[in-house]
Formats: structure tokens, C-alpha cells, sequence
């Protein structure tokens, strides 16, 4: 998982210097503050656009709990096995999922910290080696009773 793809902030820009160049072009025939009303469209855009990188460029620089890194010695094989940058890697992942998933209970399951840690885990070692895949769809995790 990356940070942040480079077509993507590619894309954002673009977008934002189109969108935000037409309204100023059309702004400017209209009016005399034309060309200041193409930076709204510009910002919002870059606002929305850039939220995701911003929120897992944040994130990766924390390090992962103590307490997360020890489960995760504990429990996960692929984890052990790793050197330190990979470590690093499979915890920076392991934030991601957890800062970006919703995990609900369903009738009445509780949700522990061990769960959430489990599955992000299990998302994260799907993923380690492929920087540049990312699960598709909802990002929600539902944890139903036996």
C-alpha cells in the first residue's frame, strides 16, 4: 500500500488546474475578480482530492504501539520472518487499514482491539510485496457470532 499514488496526485492536479483555469477564464469575461474565482474550485478540489495522502502521510510517520508490535511478533508468522524495513512496511500497512476500515459487531459481537489488529493483519500480509494494490470495494469489517 502506498501512500499516495502518483497517477492519482497526477490526476488531482490536473483536474483542479482544469476545472480551476475554465472558471477563471469564465470568470473573467464576466467579471473583474474572474480569474481569483478559478482558486475555489482549485482548492476544494485539492482539498478532497489530496485528504487520503495527506491522512496516511500523517500516519506513516507514528510508529506502530509496542503492544501491537509484540501481538504481532506473537501471532503472525509472515511477521517474524521479515527484516527491519519490511517490518516497517507490514506496520505502516497494518495503520492504514486500521485508520481506514470500519470494524462493526454484528448482534451484539464486541469488537476488541485483538480483532481489529487480526484482521488488519491479515489485510496487511495479503498485501505485503504488492505496493500498488489496494482492496476494492466497502471498507467495513463485519465480525459476526459463531
Amino acid at each position: 500500500m502506498h501512500v499516495a499514488r502518483r497517477s492519482s496526485l497526477i490526476t488531482t492536479g490536473l483536474l483542479a488546474l482544469i476545472i480551476g483555469g475554465g472558471v477563471a477564464l469564465i470568470g473573467h469575461e464576466v467579471t473583474s475578480v474572474g480569474p481569483v474565482l478559478g482558486l475555489v474550485p482549485v482548492m476544494v478540489i485539492l482539498l478532497v482530492g489530496l485528504r487520503r495522502p495527506w491522512r496516511r502521510w500523517r500516519l506513516a510517520q507514528q510508529e506502530l504501539s509496542p503492544e501491537r508490535r509484540r501481538w504481532l511478533q506473537a501471532h503472525v508468522p509472515l511477521y517474524r520472518t521479515l527484516d527491519e524495513e519490511g517490518r516497517a512496511r507490514f506496520d505502516r500497512d497494518v495503520q492504514f487499514v486500521l485508520d481506514e476500515y470500519s470494524f462493526e459487531g454484528v448482534r451484539d459481537v464486541a469488537v476488541t482491539d485483538t480483532l481489529r489488529l487480526s484482521v488488519a493483519a491479515g489485510i496487511a500480509a495479503l498485501l505485503h510485496g504488492r505496493p500498488s494494490w489496494e482492496l476494492p470495494g466497502s471498507q467495513s469489517v463485519l465480525f459476526y457470532p459463531e
